[in-house]
């Protein structure tokens, strides 16, 4: 089952159409983040929080969870972003995890012409519903996938913040493993190009992004992003994991969240 969105519902968010204050709303509001799903569904995150779905049912608000002893948040399609307004405030007080900002940070800094790679998804993952339990891949969650503009290879990147993400399971050499393993099957690579393309079609005709679609794509790759806030962890890091990685011919790209100038 493809990431992509029927003509018709892409119609929904054009001028004239129901949805048509949603796409202005997002565009304007750099802490959300438009994301193409399965089933002709659009989804709506802030900081990994997901706050509206959109789908041929209509429109689904944030979880219960996040407002379980607050007055429930109210949507309207005339205002959409107060009603964003109050779904971030809720997200915010639910949860403080800085993964989650950085994350989406990185997304919306590399849609732009100016930077070396085009975020194109966050959180992809390989349908597996009609695959037998025991065929199915252990690890198939993406934090984010991205284009190399340079050689139009997809890159599937890793996001790592300090140390405590680094070890054991889910950690650095567990997630090279898996990741050579998701790389390594065809099947999934060719659902993998399909997605790029007709998420990147979806999200330009939706006039979110208008990044050119290339006749195709390259090779299908992993890096890791290590985001740290102390020299120590940045110096562990290079020690413990760079050696392995760089043997594989995996790239590290760093991140200061300091922000020293």
């Amino acid at each position: 089952m493809q990431r992509k969105l029927t003509p018709d519902f892409i119609k929904d968010f054009k001028p004239g159409g129901k949805y048509a204050s949603i796409i202005p709303a997002v565009k304007a509001d750099s802490d959300l983040s438009l994301e193409i799903r399965t089933k002709s569904e659009v989804k709506i995150y802030y900081n990994k929080g997901l706050i509206l779905t959109i789908n041929n049912k209509g429109v689904i608000i944030l979880s219960d969870g996040y407002f379980r002893n607050q007055e429930r948040p109210t949507f309207d399609l005339k205002s959409p972003q107060r009603y964003f307004a109050k779904a971030k405030e809720l997200i915010r007080a639910h949860s403080r995890k800085t993964e989650f900002t950085i994350q989406q940070n990185i997304a919306m800094s590399n849609q732009s012409s100016d930077s070396s790679y085009f975020v194109v998804d966050m959180e992809w993952q390989y349908p597996q519903y009609d695959i037998p339990s025991d065929d199915r891949i252990a690890k198939s969650r993406i934090d984010i996938i991205a284009i190399e503009k340079e050689t139009n290879d997809i890159i599937l990147f890793e996001l790592k913040q300090g140390t405590d993400a680094l070890n054991g399971a889910s950690g650095v050499e567990d997630h090279l493993r898996k990741t050579s393993c998701l790389i390594s099957n065809s099947k999934l690579c060719s659902h993998l190009r399909e997605d790029v393309r007709n998420i990147i079609e979806a999200k330009n005709a939706l006039g979110l992004t208008d990044y050119p679609l290339p006749d195709d794509f390259g090779n299908i790759r992993q890096m890791f992003i290590f985001a740290y806030n102390d020299d120590r962890a940045l110096a562990e890091y290079r020690r413990r994991f760079v050696p392995i990685l760089e043997n594989a011919g995996v790239e590290t790209k760093y991140i200061d969240t300091r922000f020293k100038l």
